[in-house]
């Protein structure tokens, strides 16, 4: 396995899990059911939010992350079932004082990485993740210390990508709710509904699909590492 490879993921990955650093002293964190945010093109120039939604398989209802002995093992429920096709993604974060890890799920492929900061080059190991109905879980070795400076997930779904992209729809809930940061109260016109904008002020990409493409090929990476072990 070449070092410059392993570099790569855990720089991208480094970067990334810094940029979402806030302290949430807690080992488990609720959250309500029929939050769920829904996003839409209007067709080419409009767009629309609103909140408060039902969208069963990705309505999360609680994220953990449950020590024992040497093995940290990190959850995500949702109202549904946790889905396996291509459109769907589910996230969860849990950052130490000294450890960073990540579990990803997209399509049929489920991830998991725990970075150890410190010394020359730190120390990696990856989770063995598994579904089982609503729950998407990954167990790691314990690295470093294991209480939680934050912990925190999100889980989506889109309908289309690509050249239909214009035509999409997308549901996604955070929890904590604070996760959520997209912009819902300018609409680009007048400023005055909150819901909807047409004068091209606002970013009309997916809402987090930069984000997505941006795991999607940290993954890939990964996934190319551990074969080749």
């Amino acid at each position: 396995m070449k070092t410059w490879k392993i570099c790569i993921v855990m720089i991208s990955i480094g970067l990334l899990l810094s940029s979402c650093f806030m302290a949430s002293a807690a080992n488990s964190l609720t959250d309500t059911t029929g939050d769920v945010w829904y996003w839409n093109n209007v067709g080419s120039t409009s767009w629309r939010w609103s909140g408060s939604n039902t969208r069963n398989n990705v309505d999360i209802t609680g994220v953990s992350g449950t020590v024992n002995g040497d093995k940290l093992t990190l959850s995500l429920s949702v109202v549904g079932t946790i889905q396996t096709t291509e459109k769907f993604g589910y996230w969860i974060y849990y950052n130490t004082s000294d450890t960073n890890y990540w579990v990803m799920k997209m399509g049929e492929e489920a991830i998991g990485m725990g970075m150890k900061q410190g010394g020359d080059s730190g120390e990696y190991t990856q989770g063995n993740a598994t579904i089982s109905g609503n729950t998407l879980s990954c167990e790691f070795d314990v690295l470093g210390d294991t209480n939680a400076v934050e912990i925190w997930a999100y889980a989506v779904e889109w309908t289309e990508t690509g050249q239909n992209a214009q035509n999409n729809e997308w549901w996604g809930d955070w929890v904590p709710n604070t996760k959520f940061t997209q912009d819902t109260g300018t609409d680009g016109t007048d400023g005055t509904d909150g819901t909807d904008g047409t004068d091209g002020t606002q970013d009309k990409g997916t809402p987090g699909f930069e984000l997505l493409f941006l795991l999607a090929a940290i993954a890939v990476v990964a996934i190319l590492l551990r074969k080749r072990r």
